[in-house]
């Protein structure tokens, strides 16, 4: 089975996607209803954030050793800024994503 990366959409383009949907259903109700009125969303799912290795190791709960050896490995990609590195929130979720399995023995 592939895995995919997640669609990122922004609040605006849901509003725009609700309007739309609104009109043909012909429900005036959920045109004055604004995005954020919904469920709580987590930020950095929908806005990708550059991390530094000591922020991505809380992220996924390692040292940050453990993400410069990620990175050094290549399975986990970086971004170089200036002098330094630093891994997207995107990222994160797919080496998650893809590294993540169902552990029968507990």
């Amino acid at each position: 089975m592939a895995k995919t990366e997640p669609i990122v959409i922004s609040p605006a383009v849901v509003d725009g996607l609700r309007m739309i949907f609104a009109r043909l259903a012909n429900d005036t109700s959920a045109l004055s209803r604004p995005a954020d009125v919904a469920e709580p969303v987590d930020r950095d799912a929908i806005s990708p954030r550059l991390l530094t290795a000591v922020q991505a190791g809380e992220f996924l709960g390692v040292d940050q050793t453990t993400v410069r050896e990620l990175w050094r490995d290549g399975k986990l990609k970086c971004v170089h800024v200036g002098r330094g590195r630093k891994v997207s929130t995107v990222e994160l979720w797919r080496y998650i994503n893809e590294h993540e399995q169902f552990d029968r023995d507990r």
